[in-house]
């Protein structure tokens, strides 16, 4: 999928370029806005790219079909949620805006082959892979 968007991405900015090349010489009165669309084309094509990337990443828990999810919830009690000071509640995990977050390390991960990057299952069919599980497991933070 990143091969394909960044395919379009550059047919984009190629059939920009071109374009504003044949505005130019032909004299039309679009020749600056197409310069102007030059300028700014490839600055939200980064910006989109960018924005794209860190919404990605929340949900990088369970890989199925090539597409990432969050697939396990931790529920909580009220009391847990909102605790008072001095008791025992739920806090946002270090420098993030959540409560939690995935336990993703280098060992849990598939190394090589079409799966590459995917979590190391424990199984796959009935045959043993030696793995976790077939997602990466989430946590949650707890304070006093």
């Amino acid at each position: 999928m990143k091969r394909v968007l960044a395919w379009i991405a550059i047919v984009v900015m190629c059939a920009v370029v071109v374009i504003t090349c044949i505005t130019g010489v032909t004299g039309s009165k679009y020749f600056f806005g197409m310069l102007f669309m030059c300028m700014i084309v490839p600055v939200l094509l980064w910006a989109m790219m960018f924005f794209a990337g860190l919404f990605k990443r929340r949900g990088e828990e369970l890989a199925y079909g090539d597409a990432w999810n969050l697939f396990d919830n931790i529920v909580v009690t009220e009391n847990l949620a909102t605790g008072s000071e001095g008791r025992l509640r739920l806090q946002k995990a270090p420098g993030s805006k959540f409560y939690g977050n995935i336990f993703k390390r280098y060992y849990m991960l598939q190394k090589e082959g079409q799966y590459k990057g995917y979590p190391l299952r424990t199984y796959v069919g009935n045959n043993f892979q030696g793995g976790y599980s077939d997602h990466f497991p989430v946590y949650i933070y707890f304070a006093k």
